[in-house]
């Protein structure tokens, strides 16, 4: 079984003689986007391999974002709301514009690790929120991988993007006192307070009810919160 590699532009890719159809015409495997001459030959070996042993996998022509909805349908069953929500707009927003239209089967770890160049170098989104795409990714693959949509989770072959913490500054106790002090006639006084002294987080605050508090023994219980649609969770 017969395989060559190439330069095409700016990348490399490898090329498969797979014989001939029942009608005599015949088939090649081509894949693009490979860094380096090294990486297009790895490839085109493991093809070989899977080809002599019987593993191969044929390339799906399910483009990334078909494959990425139905991902997200299934998805629904499995994790709450919020993260739903979450999963959503990283897939929407910052996944299918730049890859979606590519084959589930022609992606590559450079188109990947190129799109989250994009989204640092830009400024697109933050460390902790690319972290996320790449994890979202990566999830999604392996369970195309699972599904014999692809031979291999390309994403496993890209470094997950580094986190940097950033120190976070804080008011001191006379610029709370001072900040309360303005607020104390605004109708959101109470939100302001509760936040300050408690650590609450804003939809455990909003969905905060009369009859979760207990005055006589001083404590505020957290039942329930309020969602980002307006729901009571």
């Amino acid at each position: 079984m017969a395989g060559t590699v190439q330069k095409v532009g700016t990348s490399w890719c490898y090329i498969v003689d797979l014989g001939k159809d029942v009608n005599g015409k015949r088939r090649q495997k081509k894949k693009r986007g490979f860094r380096t001459k090294k990486e297009a030959q790895v490839a085109l070996a493991e093809v070989v391999h899977e080809l002599s042993k019987g593993t191969y996998v044929a390339p799906s022509k399910i483009k990334f974002k078909d494959y990425l909805l139905q991902w997200l349908e299934d998805k629904q069953t499995k994790v709450n709301e919020a993260s739903l929500d979450t999963y959503t707009w990283i897939t929407n927003k910052h996944i299918i514009p730049a890859l979606g239209e590519i084959e589930l089967s022609n992606l590559t770890p450079m188109m990947i690790q190129q799109h989250y160049n994009h989204l640092t170098k830009n400024k697109v989104l933050c460390d902790e929120n690319i972290r996320k795409v790449h994890i979202l990714i990566k999830d999604a693959l392996k369970k195309a991988e699972r599904w014999g949509l692809v031979a291999k989770n390309v994403a496993t072959l890209v470094d997950a993007p580094k986190v940097y913490k950033k120190e976070v500054k804080v008011w001191d106790a006379d610029q709370v006192r001072a900040f309360l002090e303005v607020a104390k006639n605004s109708p959101y006084y109470m939100i302001f307070l509760l936040t300050i002294t408690t650590g609450m987080r804003k939809g455990e605050i909003l969905g905060a009810a009369w009859r979760y508090l207990n005055i006589e023994e001083g404590y505020l219980s957290i039942a329930q919160a309020l969602n980002k649609k307006g729901k009571l969770v």
